[in-house]
């Protein structure tokens, strides 16, 4: 995206307004939420209302193919879009019950939702990492950096090293 905007030699800011016809604003909460969540939330978006939030709450049922409830992969078509909203009804009042749902017990859908979040958070430190910062600025992501870090290195006593 950003070679595209540049190539029309304008700022980001006027590159939304003029050529997306959204502000700055909305236009980064987009590409963060596509960066946290994946095409599967738009999918989702485009036929049932859904906050960020509750999205959280059925992610490890999202791929970017469909979304799985009972053990049935329903596919991002318009033909399914009855069935799709359903189950994202499904699952948003089985995960607001305090039941996980069906695929959250599949270890790689959460370890796909996991490396999403995670490239996410990534790439949001980098970029704050890049602007201008007073000190407390600094010393906070510092902080956030170093209990990433800590987290990360207990994380990696779970699978062993061979």
């Amino acid at each position: 995206m950003a070679r595209f905007y540049r190539a029309r030699d304008v700022t980001w800011e006027r590159f939304c307004q003029e050529y997306a016809g959204i502000s700055r604003s909305v236009a980064d909460q987009l590409i963060r939420q596509l960066d946290e969540f994946g095409p599967g939330y738009f999918h989702i978006a485009e036929i049932a209302k859904i906050t960020p939030e509750k999205f959280r709450l059925i992610a490890p049922s999202v791929s970017e193919e469909g979304v799985n409830c009972d053990g049935e992969s329903i596919p991002f078509t318009a033909e399914n879009a009855g069935k799709l909203a359903a189950a994202v009804q499904q699952l948003q009042a089985r995960a607001e019950a305090g039941k996980p749902p069906a695929a959250a017990e599949e270890p790689g859908r959460h370890l796909e939702h996991a490396a999403r979040a995670f490239t996410a958070a990534l790439a949001e430190l980098e970029r704050a990492r890049k602007l201008p910062r007073n000190l407390v600025e600094r010393q906070t992501q510092r902080a956030v950096t170093d209990s990433g870090i800590q987290q990360l290195t207990r994380l990696t006593g779970i699978v062993p090293n061979h």
